[in-house]
């Protein structure tokens, strides 16, 4: 599943709400310790998270900024290359392996554009977050004011349509 949308919108906590309902572990690949300076230690991690979420299954495997990770194809290093190519046979393996195991790929992005195609392909599923509307402004406000004293001349509501093309992160 991708998850695609301006910063801010609560991609990863939409996709940690999903692993809580499901009551999926939640594994969150960072892609800045997946990369290492030493030949070889990324793909070994990358088969670690892959490793951990197969043994803890049925668990969400969450890769946030993807886009950082998985480029589109272009003048890459050598071991960037063979890295993405060890990560999309694990990815496969996951779709082609037998048994009970669950273990589902949420990654999200600032940037689909920028995104591999090869990783694309395997994202079936694509949703767009957007920023809140005034509505989903005045609720962010109101959950992070409740336990607040406030004047009696402060308008919640007043407050949200001000805040036109604030995400839930900038109220915050």
């Amino acid at each position: 599943i991708l998850l695609h949308g301006p910063p801010g919108t609560g991609k990863t906590l939409l996709a940690r709400a999903l692993a809580k309902e499901a009551s999926f572990t939640f594994i969150a690949l960072n892609p800045a310790r997946l990369l290492s300076k030493w030949y070889g230690e990324s793909n070994k991690m990358a088969q670690a998270y892959f490793t951990l979420a197969n043994k803890l299954a049925p668990a969400i495997l969450f890769i946030d900024e993807i886009d950082c990770l998985f480029r589109t194809r272009g003048h890459e290093h050598e071991a960037t290359s063979m890295l993405k190519a060890q990560f999309l046979s694990l990815w496969d393996g996951l779709l082609t392996s037998s048994g009970t195991q669950h273990v589902i790929v949420i990654a999200a992005t600032n940037r689909p554009a920028d995104v591999d195609p090869a990783v694309l392909r395997r994202l079936p599923l694509s949703f767009p977050i957007e920023l809140p509307a005034a509505a989903g402004r005045e609720d962010v406000l109101r959950l992070l004011l409740r336990d607040e004293p406030l004047a009696s001349a402060i308008d919640v509501r007043a407050l949200a349509a001000a805040t036109e093309g604030y995400s839930g992160s900038d109220l915050d």
